[in-house]
């Protein structure tokens, strides 16, 4: 499952996955379309600026989208909301 919504120029993504190396799979395919399909449309993207937060495991996870690598943390903000 990913479903994506967005508010002005901020996106999040629910990803939801069986085991963790699915999850990370979904994630990873699921951010990659969803930046093929801004940048198509001439859209810029700063992967520097996106957080990923894993709920139900305290292992850290890495999601790899382009030439970057983004670690899971403990928290993160959307549109000041706290999860």
């Amino acid at each position: 499952m990913c479903f994506k919504a967005s508010y002005a120029d901020d996106t999040f993504v629910l990803i939801a996955g069986s085991n963790l190396d699915n999850l990370v799979s979904n994630a990873e395919s699921c951010v990659t379309k969803h930046l093929d399909f801004l940048n198509e449309r001439g859209m810029v993207t700063n992967i520097s600026k996106t957080e990923i937060v894993v709920f139900g495991t305290d292992t850290t996870v890495k999601l790899r989208i382009g030439n970057q690598d983004i670690i899971s943390g403990d928290s993160m903000n959307v549109l000041s909301v706290v999860f």
